[in-house]
């Protein structure tokens, strides 16, 4: 179900101050509808802002989570240049990178 897995990553994030954004779902059908070895394929492509801490905790807890998922993709985008000059005081560890997750799940088509 789409909207529950969104609604199931939306909680584990808030467990960890974090709010997922830019969402975006889609589907496929792999091998013939109707057949024994047909499987829906649903991908759930998210991003989240956080520190690289809080970000690994967040992995865990997706990890650990009752859903069955594949983590199928990561990036990161780091700070512009122009930035880095305001916050140069401040630890690598401790900025806030923006995190674009992709969630893969398989299901028995409808």
């Amino acid at each position: 179900d789409p909207l529950r897995l969104v609604i199931d990553t939306n909680g584990i994030a808030a467990l960890r101050g974090l709010q997922v954004k830019n969402p975006l779902f889609a589907s496929e059908t792999e091998g013939r509808p109707g057949t024994s070895g047909a499987l829906q394929k649903n991908t759930f492509t998210f991003t989240v802002s956080a520190p690289y801490a809080i970000f690994r905790l967040f992995l865990r807890d997706l990890e650990s989570s009752l859903a069955l998922h594949d983590l199928s993709g990561l990036a990161f985008t780091s700070m512009e240049s122009s930035d880095v000059v305001t916050v140069s005081g401040i630890s690598p560890e401790l900025r806030t990178y923006d995190y674009e997750i992709k969630v893969t799940t398989y299901s028995l088509p409808k």
